[in-house]
């Protein structure tokens, strides 16, 4: 299997009870194998992760086993992990099915209180600037529910900002202002996609979600969390 980087990355941040998760100890009973990175992979671990069960559809389209995966990893200082594959259920399964079983643990979604990023980089341009953003519209009953915005800057759109207070956010992508296109989507619910074309990607991705962590946009408990 080819374990190159591929398009376009899903992941969630985990927690767990302050424990130092080792995937390299996983054994291959559970279906990771520890896979050789690339220099200048900046402490990624890359894994092949072979699932009994068809994560991405592939039974639907007689696409025969083993199912096998990427999956990048990272630890942080604060013991948060990023869990990274091809799609979002590889990681949700890796997450409820895998993690739990080996470590004897329960693991939980560090969340993203996108409503008060993208008011606060309204209020406070800073590195990053919005390139898209979803939200629910609570001033006009089942007339108009939810509207999406797109555009290079949208922070500084007057019609954005000045119907911000009508609005929900939960869902926002960020580029830098060196970046040629969108950086990151991040949702209120934790999950996170980018595209990634090459190594140096997964630092970029890095740097913003310390930007993040470091605004006070982490949700660490379930009972901060409010899904919108």
């Amino acid at each position: 299997m080819d374990l190159t980087l591929p398009k376009r990355l899903y992941g969630l941040l985990l927690s767990a009870e302050d424990i130092e998760i080792k995937l390299k100890s996983i054994n291959r009973h559970l279906g990771f194998i520890y896979k050789d990175f690339e220099r200048g992979s900046f402490g990624w671990e890359l894994y092949q992760f072979t699932s009994p069960l068809p994560l991405q559809d592939e039974d639907e389209l007689n696409v025969p086993g083993p199912y096998i995966y990427p999956v990048f990893h990272k630890q942080s200082e604060s013991r948060n992990h990023l869990i990274l594959s091809v799609s979002k259920s590889v990681v949700e399964y890796i997450k409820n099915n895998v993690l739990p079983k080996f470590f004897n643990t329960s693991f939980w979604t560090i969340r993203f209180d996108v409503h008060k990023l993208v008011k606060d980089i309204i209020e406070n341009p800073k590195t990053y600037s919005l390139t898209s953003v979803h939200t629910r519209v609570d001033a006009f009953g089942i007339s108009l529910k939810s509207a999406s915005f797109y555009g290079e800057d949208i922070g500084e759109s007057g019609l954005f900002r000045h119907n911000f207070e009508i609005f929900s956010c939960f869902t926002c992508g960020l580029k830098g202002s060196d970046d040629p296109g969108e950086l990151i989507s991040i949702k209120s619910n934790g999950r996170l996609s980018f595209y990634c074309e090459s190594i140096d990607q997964l630092a970029n991705i890095e740097r913003v979600l310390g930007f993040i962590r470091k605004g006070g946009f982490y949700v660490y408990s379930e009972r901060d969390y409010l899904e919108i």
